[in-house]
């Protein structure tokens, strides 16, 4: 299978994005087509293009047995990825007779587009793999007629470089070595015959693409040319291809194609881009106006302090602004006078995905309902009884401000953020609060991904969660699911690690726990000291393991840079998904039951914030099956709350241990759900791609983890949503 790595080549790719990333901006033309490839181009060719910044594209193609599926995402403007996963019908390949395929795609402009020259794109196909499908280019793509008419050229190599080569300028290319898949196979990169390839495109109008390309690409292993024994799938008979790509809106094109002269071709595009909402602006309701307070020399009764002294205050006080929280989709947790000038509200918020935002009506809210001496609110957002910061605002400055035509920046200019501290002395705990019950059913959809005899599978179900909170930050929970279609019990691969099945067992659990206690647990946040958060967590934590999770943060509200720690010990769970652990000592799998098996596991995590909204993380230390080693992401996250990122887990089990696949990698994603409704909300759809789960590099995935917890109410996260804090 097209993925693998090998030693400190892996650099590379990493540093070549980081230099590309420091040139300027490319001009991107949001009419760029996507080929057969899932990736900027004309019909089976690349061209030097780029799509918008943000950009997330989802490509079905299909011609003549050879169906491609590729995710791409415009990482930065100059810079895109892809991964795809191709099945070839028919094949016969390697024994397999669908032969599939898993590949990832990295390409760069490195020379933008100007008066004179043309844009040049440096790009690496099937850069992680096998080498069986691979291939690297050179193009360069000039516009003319005001975009209407692009052309481009380029030089292939690998496969791009199979057809009417010009001879081998940088060397031959060494054989592929497939083992086991998933490393790089750089010694290959741009060497062997190098081939031309071109194309044409013209666009009429804003909806319509027509094109025509000359291929470099022979299709060797499809035509039963290639090195391994194969059946000829594809009839290759000219290197013309033809074809056009109507736009039937900004998140839909259908193409059409004849390709090599013999076969018919069809392609669909489904696009979505963090800063192009379906839906524009907020359906939400209004916030409230702030209420601005009578000057003391019109009213000076109502200045007066003496009503800090009334013991009911702060009662009365919470239940007069919870009501208008409540209203606005949050709950006070508690109220605190310091004195009659300054006020402490600590607010969850169960409606709106910026934390900013949820600030703002906290602020008008305020101004509403607290006595006229009051100027200083400090408004402590809290992440379920976990104070994540605090938020200074001087209500003068808010009466001021609101109907400035800049109100957002000269709030942010005035507004203190900074670390929210224990809890003061005297706060009053809002009874309707605590305790607190809270439960929910819905849907489920469990996914199984890339498994050879169906790439995916799922299972739908219903899931009721409950949880149970007697004190802020002191949480019982619990989920149970039943399934009522089954499509992941069907699986007929069966598990071949030589490694502790922490992973690779999950079709037992998937056939045999139904219905499934998914997780019962107790979990305790806790502010262990200034900028340190805290987490115990204890039951079973997750669909496979129960057991004990600890875990410390440390991360100053105003920094970029944050510090973990997590220790864990767990049991693996029994496969019925009930409330005991798996027991079975003696010849195990003969009877198909899971083995007894417990571990010590723990890292040392290091983030930290990169310009443009990107997250490094660094997670070192001992993973599920025994095995040491690190796992690397790379996340970009927009203002909006979109998140993309991809992670590699290298550990001291070898790639033969690992087995297919070489390494744990994989993609993810997120999109707010408001993105798509306009309304607020803190749900999000996403999911995480893996294109092999074997057991080398496993996690626990205990629920609940602090950084991720916090990091939206610090202040990098603030600042990026500011703009929304009147909203």
């Amino acid at each position: 299978m097209a993925d693998r790595a090998r030693g400190a080549s892996r650099t590379i790719p990493v540093v070549a994005a980081l230099a590309v990333a420091a040139l300027p901006a490319v001009a991107q033309d949001s009419r760029s087509d996507l080929n057969f490839y899932g990736v900027t181009g004309a019909i089976d060719t690349p061209t030097a293009e780029s799509r918008p910044d943000g950009q997330l594209d989802v490509t079905v193609s299909d011609w003549s047995g050879v169906n491609r599926n590729t995710l791409s995402f415009q990482i930065l403007p100059r810079i895109q990825g892809s991964f795809r996963y191709a099945k070839f019908s028919g094949l016969d390949y390697f024994g397999f007779d669908d032969y599939y395929d898993r590949s990832f795609d990295l390409s760069a402009v490195v020379l933008r587009e100007g008066r004179v020259l043309p844009a040049l794109k440096i790009g690496l196909q099937d850069f992680v793999g096998t080498g069986l499908f691979s291939g690297e280019y050179l193009v360069a793509t000039k516009s003319f007629a005001s975009g209407r008419l692009t052309l481009s050229a380029g030089l292939g190599w690998g496969r791009l470089g199979s057809y009417e080569d010009i001879g081998a300028p940088f060397g031959d290319r060494p054989a592929p070595d497939a083992g086991r898949g998933g490393e790089f196979n750089v010694d290959q990169w741009f060497r062997g015959p190098a081939a031309p390839f071109g194309s044409v495109i013209w666009r009429p109008d804003d909806r319509w693409s027509l094109m025509a390309e000359y291929s470099s690409d022979a299709y060797d292993v499809e035509t039963g040319q290639g090195r391994a024994p194969s059946s000829a799938i594809v009839d290759r008979s000219s290197p013309f291809n033809f074809g056009a790509t109507y736009r039937i809106n900004d998140a839909v094109s259908l193409g059409a194609h004849y390709l090599y002269g013999s076969e018919i071709g069809v392609k669909l595009t489904f696009s979505a881009n963090p800063y192009r909402p379906p839906q524009n602006g907020s359906v939400g309701p209004a916030p409230r106006p702030v209420n601005a307070r009578t000057p003391r020399a019109a009213a000076p009764e109502l200045w007066v302090e003496s009503w800090v002294a009334d013991p009911n205050a702060a009662p009365q006080l919470t239940r007069v602004v919870n009501d208008e929280l409540t209203d606005a989709g949050m709950e006070v947790e508690s109220f605190t006078v310091l004195d009659a000038n300054t006020v402490e509200i600590r607010v969850r918020n169960y409606t709106y995905d910026a934390s900013a935002q949820a600030v703002g009506r906290i602020a008008r809210a305020l101004t509403r309902t607290m006595p006229t001496s009051v100027e200083t609110f400090r408004i402590v957002t809290s992440s379920g009884g976990l104070p994540v910061s605090a938020v200074t605002l001087r209500r003068s400055d808010l009466e001021a401000i609101v109907n400035a035509p800049d109100a957002a920046a000269q709030l942010r200019a005035v507004a203190g953020i900074g670390d929210a501290g224990p809890r003061p002395r005297g706060a009053y705990l809002n009874p309707e609060m605590f305790p607190r019950f809270d439960y929910g059913i819905g849907p489920f959809i469990r996914r199984l991904y890339f498994e050879p005899e169906n790439p995916y599978r799922f299972d739908i179900g219903v899931q009721a969660d409950a949880s149970y909170e007697p004190l802020p930050g002191l949480v019982f929970s619990g989920q149970v699911s039943k399934r009522l279609y089954a499509g992941t019990t069907d699986s007929v691969r069966q598990s071949n690690s030589v490694l502790p099945r922490v992973r690779t067992d999950q079709a037992i659990y998937n056939e045999e726990g139904d219905p499934s206690l998914d997780r019962l647990q107790a979990a305790y946040y806790f502010r262990p000291g200034r900028d340190l958060y805290g987490r115990v967590t204890a039951g079973y934590l997750e669909r496979m393991f129960g057991g004990v999770s600890g875990e410390i943060l440390w991360k100053p509200v105003t920094s970029r840079l944050a510090v973990g720690a997590e220790l864990n010990y767990v049991r693996q769970r029994d496969a019925d998904l009930g409330l005991g652990f798996a027991d079975c000592t003696v010849n195990c799998l003969a009877r198909e039951e899971i083995e007894e098996y417990d571990v010590a596991t723990g890292h040392v995590s290091v983030y930290y914030e990169l310009p443009e909204g990107f997250r490094v993380q660094l997670d070192m230390g001992r993973y599920l099956a025994g095995d040491t080693g690190a796992t690397l992401g790379l996340d970009r996250t927009f203002a909006n709350g979109w998140s993309v990122g991809a992670f590699a887990t290298l550990t001291d089990v070898s790639s033969d241990e690992f087995g297919e696949g070489s390494f744990d990698k994989g993609i993810r994603f997120s999109i707010p759900l408001s993105w798509f409704t306009g309304r607020p909300s803190r749900s999000s759809l996403g999911t995480t791609l893996r294109p092999v789960t074997r057991d080398g590099g496993a996690r626990l995935n205990v629920s609940g983890r602090l950084y991720d917890r916090v990091v939206d109410g610090h202040e990098r996260r603030l600042d990026e949503q500011w703009g929304r804090v009147w909203r």
